[in-house]
């Protein structure tokens, strides 16, 4: 997974446009959101 937000993350640096940065927002939500649900599963053992 690691590799395929960097890649995503390093064709959002290159184009710079509004529709990348959109795209990386999205890809750190993508990232991020699964981390916080198990976070919050392991919190309430």
């Amino acid at each position: 997974m690691n590799d395929a937000f960097n890649n995503t993350y390093i064709a959002a640096r290159q184009t710079k446009t509004t529709a990348s940065d959109s795209a990386l927002c999205t890809g750190l939500r993508n990232a991020i959101t699964p981390s916080a649900a198990s976070i919050a599963s392991v919190a309430k053992m």
